[in-house]
């Protein structure tokens, strides 16, 4: 009887372990734009911006929020988020990121292309400097706002309505068209 007592005490304490174990395990990865891998995404806070009355341009989303993995899939099954990303030098999401802003990147899985995604919220004077600049673009309706569309980049402009402006660039060698970005563009919009 006592060995029947003991051996169903470590079973128990053996499974229990065992769940334990389990329950770090992820199902299947999935590609979210944070680059994390697991099941999909929990609701997050919404983005945080940078007050305009301050002068600076910033915005604090999370990647997985300004495009989530659906979108991320719907776009391209064959891309997953990179956790960790730097933009290049010069390029239109590295001068979001001095901004403040928020770039996030997708991998071609085939490729390895990537394709940013990146947006911060712009102070007045940085709006009014980043719309200069967008009026030397092509004009593109569809992306979710005052779009423009240069080379392999687009660009949205959504008035916040305080003289500043949310600005959302997708860009990478993928985007060839302003129709190219809008699946990406768009989303990233609606999460702002």
């Amino acid at each position: 009887m006592r060995t029947r007592t003991i051996l169903a005490s470590l079973s128990l304490a053996g499974l229990l372990a065992l769940g334990g174990c389990a329950a770090e395990r992820t199902p299947s990865p999935t590609p979210s734009a944070s680059g994390t891998t697991g099941p999909s995404a929990t609701a997050e806070p919404s983005p945080t911006p940078t007050p305009s009355a301050t002068g600076t341009s910033g915005l604090t989303i999370a990647c997985a929020d300004l495009v989530t993995a659906q979108t991320a899939y719907d776009w391209n099954p064959n891309v997953a988020a990179i956790a960790s990303h730097t933009p290049a030098a010069g390029s239109d999401a590295a001068r979001v990121a001095s901004l403040g802003g928020t770039v996030c990147a997708l991998e071609n899985l085939s490729s390895g292309e990537i394709t940013e995604v990146a947006a911060t919220l712009l102070a007045p004077q940085d709006a009014v400097t980043v719309r200069a600049d967008a009026a030397g673009r092509g004009a593109a309706s569809g992306l979710g706002g005052e779009g423009s569309f240069a080379g392999t980049s687009a660009w949205v402009l959504v008035d916040d309505g305080d003289d500043a402006a949310y600005w959302v660039v997708v860009s990478g060698p993928a985007i060839v068209s302003a129709a190219d970005a809008a699946p990406l563009a768009q989303a990233a919009v609606a999460a702002l």
